[in-house]
């Protein structure tokens, strides 16, 4: 089940009643079917939070919450980036029936730079498009999205990189409060745009003290 955070509550009801008793009645039927099943769930979103606020069951989550496998995103990952890319070039190549085979090093090193706010998914449709627009066997940058074309690669030197490098947290820091002036302080606005709870923006910017880098045009 994916985007197990985004399901109606009363879905989550029927979901926990049928885990719980091992049964269910298909629609429009009497029958009681038995079950045997193995689920497994996934989700962007933080289920914890979502209890806290009343979004999520809690017996549905703690009936989930056997086994917990966390997958940090793709910005903590980068090393991922490459193979996920190779592998989306060859999937959308063979969907697309072009002869695109690989990504040329400039292409590669934009996408390795890029933040990824939207995970995998959103690597996935960046390849998409690029192979769609590709001429011939590579994926140029001209060919990469344009939010894409615009991410500053890396500056390396003999293995090191050059400038001013930023520490996780504040390249966090940076981003949440990029996002909550783009999107003028909506919170609600905010917590789409990054997948996350309102819980855990509130934590953050209190945190990382975000309120003293607040626009003046958005007071």
């Amino acid at each position: 089940m994916d985007e197990i955070g985004e399901l109606p509550q009363h879905l989550q009801v029927k979901l926990l009643r049928a885990l719980q008793e091992g049964e269910i009645k298909r629609v429009g039927s009497n029958e009681t079917i038995k079950i045997d099943v193995r689920v497994l769930a996934a989700t962007n979103k933080n289920l914890a939070e979502m209890v806290e606020a009343q979004e999520f069951r809690s017996d549905l989550y703690y009936r989930l919450k056997v086994i917990q496998l966390t997958i940090p995103p793709l910005r903590e990952r980068v090393s991922d980036i490459p193979l996920l890319a190779k592998y989306f070039v060859r999937k959308f190549g063979e969907k697309l029936r072009k002869d695109v085979a690989s990504i040329v090093p400039e292409a590669l090193e934009l996408l390795t730079a890029y933040p990824w706010p939207g995970n995998v998914r959103e690597l996935e449709n960046a390849i998409e498009h690029s192979v769609a627009l590709a001429f011939g066997s590579n994926i140029s940058v001209q060919d990469l999205p344009h939010n894409l074309q615009a991410t500053p690669p890396p500056t390396v030197a003999n293995g090191q990189f050059l400038g001013k490098r930023l520490t996780l947290k504040a390249l966090e820091k940076q981003y949440i409060l990029e996002t909550l002036n783009a999107c003028e302080w909506n919170y609600e606005q905010v917590c789409k745009f990054l997948a996350i709870g309102r819980t855990t923006l509130w934590r953050k910017i209190r945190e990382y003290d975000l309120e003293e880098g607040r626009d003046s045009e958005n007071v």
